[in-house]
């Protein structure tokens, strides 16, 4: 007997990113980014090796 994977069916993509581009914009919708010094860098790649880290981790050179 054979079992084969069960197919999900999938939204459209383009309806989804065009939905979340709507919300980026009017602030429904926000993006954690963590920002760190380069004093920070070691916590910052620490919190994304364990995936501690929410969003994206962003380095400030500056």
């Amino acid at each position: 007997m054979s079992i084969s994977p069960t197919r999900r069916a999938r939204r459209p993509v383009a309806a989804d990113a065009e939905r979340m581009l709507g919300e980026l914009a009017s602030g429904e919708l926000t993006l954690p980014i963590e920002r760190y010094g380069l004093e920070g860098l070691a916590k910052a790649v620490e919190r994304l090796r364990t995936g501690e880290a929410v969003g994206k981790v962003a380095l400030d050179l500056s």
